[in-house]
């Protein structure tokens, strides 16, 4: 059984993260309230296409995790050579 958890599995985890981190991270946040605001701001500019297009890498990387029925002990990116791996 894979972990719920994992980064690997996960399109918000591994593609749509990085993306929000770099814009809210321009600058520097000064209180937990400025950056919820900020995340805030961010998800919901966030354009439909990143979401598609991080939910289309993950169903590629899902069905390559099956084919080669991945050990729970490591990860997709430790076994597969993948274009998101590298990107996380």
């Amino acid at each position: 059984m894979w972990p719920p958890s994992s980064p690997d599995l996960n399109p918000v985890d591994y593609k749509i993260w990085g993306i929000i981190q770099e814009q809210v991270y321009q600058s520097w946040v000064h209180s937990i309230d400025e950056l919820k605001q900020r995340l805030l701001r961010v998800w919901h500019g966030m354009d439909q296409s990143i979401i598609d297009r991080a939910v289309d890498e993950w169903r590629l990387h899902l069905r390559a995790c099956v084919r080669t029925r991945v050990d729970t002990t490591r990860t997709c990116c430790d076994i597969i050579s993948m274009p998101i791996c590298t990107t996380m």
